[in-house]
């Protein structure tokens, strides 16, 4: 099938999948009690963070998220984004706190969309994942772990956090850089991802024979 064909109301593109760190990171920065649903379960990734037993839903294996109707009090997971709006609608019909991961224009966009939240509650934070390739799929676009919670009617705050690899190796740095700062063709890893946001390669990476511009 191509990318525009349509499962369950989604488009096939839709189906990415969070990597591991991240989902530990929003369990464990979030901790959801009570009745947790993993709405659209994929490889199980929060799934499996999830207490034994906890409910999913996964179009594919034929458990529509649209046809749960049972309460619970936290909804966990990385939603399909082409379908988001009529997705959110339901999430807020049935749970009292929801956390997705999304692009961050998908929760300003359109007013209609913004009103309807407040309408449902508020937004208390948002965690932003500002890690480049660290979540594969991002492609530039800022990507954040949203808290919507019923009835909230509180101030928004934020978190920061930055990929694991950016930290591991500090001495993959720009050798050429006056402020030594972190190679962007590795991430600071020195393995060379193709990621061309710097002229001033670690001497992994200038070593590496692989330095063409990618746009």
């Amino acid at each position: 099938m191509g990318n525009s064909e349509i499962i369950g109301g989604a488009k096939k593109a839709d189906i990415v999948f969070t990597p591991e760190w991240v989902a530990k990171d929003i369990m464990e920065y979030f901790l959801p009690q009570g009745t947790i649903l993993d709405p659209s379960r994929g490889n199980g990734v929060f799934h499996k963070l999830m207490p034994n037993g906890s409910p999913w839903c996964e179009i594919r294996e034929g458990n529509d998220f649209f046809e749960w109707g049972e309460q619970v009090d936290w909804i966990v997971g990385n939603p399909p984004y082409s379908i988001f709006r009529k997705w959110i609608t339901h999430s807020f019909a049935i749970a009292d706190n929801i956390v997705y991961l999304l692009p961050i224009q998908l929760v300003y966009n359109p007013i209609l969309l913004l009103r309807e939240i407040f309408e449902y509650g508020g937004i208390p934070h948002f965690r932003w994942y500002d890690c480049g390739k660290g979540i594969p799929w991002s492609r530039s676009r800022i990507i954040v772990a949203t808290h919507f919670q019923k009835s909230y009617r509180g101030d928004t705050s934020w978190s920061v956090v930055n990929a694991p690899q950016n930290n591991i190796e500090i001495a993959h740095t720009s050798s050429n850089n006056a402020r030594d700062e972190i190679c962007q063709y590795c991430n600071g890893t020195g393995n060379y991802m193709g990621t061309v946001l710097t002229t001033r390669p670690c001497e992994q990476c200038k070593g590496s024979g692989k330095l063409s511009p990618v746009a």
